[in-house]
């Protein structure tokens, strides 16, 4: 429970929440006695309820689209992660530049010029303190679990949603460049 909600309380509380409401309007059997068990079947079945699977997806965007910046950065990673992988490379995570160079791939008006790197730097010691990605060595970043990148979606998914930053704006409130 904790590893599928990445350890995030607020993910915890609402993958807790509907843990419960599905285990109490579960149906009882007549002979039932209480207090009732759940089993780790029971819970492995529940944690794959789409239902409750939708509202923990919906809860972990509503944190990290907070700032558009780690939206990119995390799907710059799981892309990453899974070319390499699609590939048969499987080196894990990233280096800063990679993370950067894809950055400014996709959201130029954000990471690109000079203080591109710096605003890249800036927001993966953020997201390594969110909990979002971990330090691999010295010098790499990957996600900081595979419950992450389940939750971020098929490969598809991600493409779509990177493609998505290749016309937006700079973030003005974090971007200093613009104050």
């Amino acid at each position: 429970l904790l590893s599928r909600a990445n350890y995030a309380p607020s993910l915890l509380q609402v993958m807790a929440a509907e843990l419960v409401e599905h285990f109490y309007n579960r149906p009882m059997p007549a002979n039932a006695t209480l207090p009732v068990i759940i089993d780790e079947t029971m819970v492995r079945d529940a944690l794959m309820n789409k239902d409750i699977l939708d509202k923990v997806t919906r809860q972990f965007f509503i944190s990290i689209e907070h700032d558009r910046r780690y939206l990119l950065l995390a799907n710059v990673i799981a892309s990453g992660d899974l070319s390499r992988a699609a590939s048969g490379e499987y080196t894990e995570g990233m280096t800063i530049g990679e993370v950067h160079h894809e950055a400014q791939s996709f959201w130029a008006s954000m990471f690109g010029g000079i203080d591109g790197l710096a605003l890249v730097e800036d927001a993966v010691d953020e997201m390594e303190g969110l909990g979002l990605i971990r330090r691999v060595g010295d010098d790499r970043w990957a996600l900081r679990s595979p419950s992450i990148r389940r939750l971020l979606g098929s490969r598809e998914t991600i493409e779509r949603r990177l493609e998505g930053f290749l016309s937006a704006p700079p973030t003005k409130d974090l971007d200093f460049r613009q104050n």
